[in-house]
């Protein structure tokens, strides 16, 4: 099993989506592999704090 961390950056780009499930979808079946894929919300929260007035920090 393997495990994708997907950042935000790379959610904002509309392109990335279909491009990642498509490879996932390759690759799952050429390696037989199943995957997990999580999403840290880093930008998101980001956001946030910045909109309450927080610093972020990473």
């Amino acid at each position: 099993m393997r495990v994708l961390k997907i950042g935000g950056n790379e959610l904002d780009d509309p392109g990335f989506l279909p491009l990642l499930a498509q490879w996932i979808g390759e690759t799952a079946v050429h390696l037989h592999e199943q995957f997990v894929i999580v999403h840290g919300g880093g930008h998101d929260i980001a956001m946030m704090q910045t909109r309450l007035g927080l610093e972020p920090k990473r």
